[in-house]
């Protein structure tokens, strides 16, 4: 699971989100606060900070069964993070493109950003 959390934390979470969102991710059932807490290592109180912040991006879901909150996520989460990502970084190629002189520089960029394309399209089917 470590290579996850360090996925997650190379895509811009900080690392009590990343091995929160990580443990959801693998367990693919919903967990309470205190499930999370056991799993992480990280208190209930520091964990709540980050589980606000996932849920706000819509990383992470909350349903309540009586009085205790339950977070999940879905599949496709990882998916929708790293094409983000993707699509940032296709991004800032295609502005380095446009304000570049040197046309074998720009050459090479524009195939990596056809290629990101791909890939971000090949992740949307």
């Amino acid at each position: 699971m470590r290579s996850l959390v360090d996925l997650l934390i190379f895509l811009g979470l900080p690392a009590v989100a990343a091995s929160a969102l990580a443990v959801l991710i693998k367990e693919s059932i919903p967990l309470s606060l205190s499930e999370l807490s056991e799993k992480t290592g990280y208190a209930k109180s520091h964990l709540c900070t980050h589980l606000k912040h996932l849920v706000f991006n819509g990383l992470v879901k909350v349903k309540k069964v009586g009085r205790k909150k339950l977070f999940y996520t879905d599949r496709d989460t990882l998916t929708r993070l790293i094409i983000k990502h993707l699509n940032e970084l296709k991004s800032r190629i295609d502005f380095v493109v446009n304000e570049t002189n040197n046309s074998e520089f720009s050459n090479i960029l524009l195939s990596y950003s056809r290629k990101l394309h791909e890939v971000i399209y090949l992740g949307r089917i």
